[in-house]
């Protein structure tokens, strides 16, 4: 593909633009390291239940930083005796990893502060009138 002007097109990441010749830097002997946004290494751990249905996935962030940690939990309102196994009944997720007990959470009592809280949901099926969320509530 050529341009109007005679030069070359080059199609990039959607984008056309023009292939130029190279251009010498001004200054050859000044190196800048650049780390490339790719070399960021993170790990991703998912745990599942009994179910065969994610209960836990934690985001170690980068793996060379600490501190960047989150884990999101989810809970199921089953009903065997229905075949009801996978309504998401409560997810949470929190600046902190899987094996921290809730005990342990920063949980501030104003909004003054974010504490490790991200987010937190919670569904109740078959009951219009339930104002808080249990484990242990079936769906019917």
């Amino acid at each position: 593909m050529v341009q109007a002007d005679g030069d070359p097109a080059q199609v990039v990441g959607g984008h056309r633009g023009v292939l130029r010749p190279h251009r010498r830097h001004p200054h050859p002997h000044r190196h800048h390291q650049q780390t490339h946004p790719l070399d960021r290494v993170s790990t991703v751990k998912t745990t599942y239940d009994d179910y065969g249905i994610t209960e836990a996935v934690e985001d170690q962030g980068g793996d060379a930083v600490d501190g960047d940690e989150k884990c999101t939990r989810t809970w199921y309102a089953r009903n065997d005796d229905k075949g009801i196994n996978s309504l998401a009944s409560h997810t949470r997720t929190v600046a902190a990893t899987c094996a921290t007990a809730d005990s342990t959470l920063d949980l501030p009592a104003d909004s003054t502060r974010p504490g490790d809280v991200i987010s937190d949901t919670a569904t109740v099926y078959d009951d219009a009138t339930a104002t808080t969320w249990s484990a242990s509530r079936k769906p019917g």
